[in-house]
């Protein structure tokens, strides 16, 4: 394994534990058609490593168009196109995590069959 791997590897498992992490949640970078590319195999295969080393479940994300959203949200924010790079994937990380966390709530408020209004009474 490559040193460079090893330092990634090791360094997320100290934010599982630091964070006390139960799942991972990785960008699955599906072309535009839905096909999958040399890009999907690779995070599959980082998906392997990090389960083995960390025994912790893998889920994927389709992450498309996450890159292009954080893009615009920078652009609305009125930060500057050559500041943009330095904070996309960043951004785009977010919201990969942020869409999984709304899919599993809605999953759960679904399989209880209640969802409560916004500030949470009931009438």
């Amino acid at each position: 394994m490559k040193l460079k791997l090893r330092r990634t590897l090791a360094r997320i498992e100290e934010l599982i534990l630091e964070y006390e992490v139960e799942e991972i949640v990785l960008g699955l970078p599906k072309n535009m058609n839905d096909s999958e590319g040399d890009r999907v195999q690779a995070t599959r295969e980082f998906a392997e490593k990090l389960e083995r080393r960390t025994a912790l479940p893998v889920i994927f994300w389709d992450e498309r168009l996450t890159t292009v959203a954080a893009d615009r949200a920078m652009m609305e924010a009125g930060i500057r196109r050559e500041h943009r790079k330095e904070h996309v994937d960043r951004i785009a990380a977010v919201l990969i995590l942020q869409g999984y966390l709304d899919y599993r709530k809605n999953k759960q408020s679904d399989a209880e069959g209640v969802i409560l209004p916004a500030d949470g009474e009931t009438d």
